[in-house]
C-alpha cells in the first residue's frame, strides 16, 4: 500500500510497512528523498548503535578473531541495526513529510499515529 502526498503540484509515495531498501541502503535512502536531517540522524544514531555493539562484541572476542573477522562482524551488525530500524523508516519519512507540509492523498494506517500531525497540517491550510 502506497500513501500519496502532494505538495505544488509534486507527488510523493511513501510505502507503508517495511522498508527493504532501507535495510540494505540504510541513511542513503534519506538522502535520495532529500530528508537531510533524517539521514544526518539515522546516520549517528545507526552509527553509534554500530559502534557500542561492535566494541561489545569484539572486546570479547578479540583473543579468536582476526582484522577480516572483525570487519565481517561490523558489517554484520551495520545490517542487524538496519533490520531494525527499517521497520520504523517509512512512518519517518511519512511524518516528515507532513510535517513540511506536503499534504497526504490517502488514509495513514492506525499503526502510525499521525493524527495530531494530520490535524495541525489541516489548520494551518486553512
Amino acid at each position: 500500500m502506497n500513501i500519496r502526498f502532494e505538495r505544488q503540484g509534486q507527488i510523493r509515495l511513501v510505502k507503508h510497512g517495511y522498508s527493504w531498501t532501507f535495510l540494505f541502503f540504510g541513511w542513503i535512502v534519506f538522502l535520495f528523498r532529500s530528508q537531510f536531517l533524517l539521514a544526518l540522524s539515522h546516520f549517528f544514531v545507526g552509527g553509534i548503535a554500530i559502534w557500542i555493539l561492535s566494541a561489545m562484541f569484539i572486546s570479547e572476542l578479540r583473543w579468536m578473531i582476526n582484522p577480516g573477522s572483525a570487519f565481517a562482524i561490523q558489517m554484520f551488525l551495520a545490517l542487524l541495526v538496519n533490520a531494525v530500524l527499517a521497520i520504523w523508516a517509512n512512518r519517518f519519512s511519512g511524518r516528515w513529510y507532513v510535517k513540511n507540509d506536503w499534504r497526504p492523498l490517502d488514509e495513514f494506517p492506525m499503526n502510525w499515529n499521525t493524527p495530531p500531525l494530520i490535524r495541525r497540517t489541516d489548520q494551518t491550510s486553512v
